[in-house]
């Protein structure tokens, strides 16, 4: 870093990177963090969702962390999408490829990715 202002920049950018895990109004994101979900790649989903909500700053969506689901089931990493009316919907066998077409789809079109859905809630 040569000047305050360049660390100005980079704080201001890991404050939008952090507020993408801050709880607000729209869609939540959320991934299956739990044992067996890090042994099948939990964390590099979540971080393709955090990127990929930071890359086209989605002000309506959250992404977040969670144990385990109960959802046997599933094969592979598990995210849930609750959009803002609280309907949730559960994908299964989630990569980081599949992360970004939930955010494109899902997230900002309102588009289920049905060839990803394990169970839909609330219908």
């Amino acid at each position: 870093m040569k000047s305050i202002e360049d660390l100005k920049k980079v704080k201001e950018e890991m404050v939008d990177k952090l507020s993408l895990r801050r709880t607000k109004n729209g869609y939540k994101v959320i991934v299956a963090m739990g044992e067996v979900g890090l042994a099948v790649g939990a964390r590099e989903v979540l971080n393709s969702l955090a990127q990929e909500v930071y890359d086209k700053n989605l002000r309506n969506a959250t992404v977040l962390m969670d144990g385990n689901m109960p959802i046997v089931e599933a094969d592979g990493v598990v995210v849930k999408v609750v959009d803002p009316e609280g309907k949730e919907t559960l994908y299964g066998k989630v990569c980081p490829k599949c992360a970004k077409k939930i955010i494109s789809e899902h997230v900002e079109k309102g588009q289920v990715v049905s060839d990803l859905v394990i169970t839909k809630f609330g219908e």
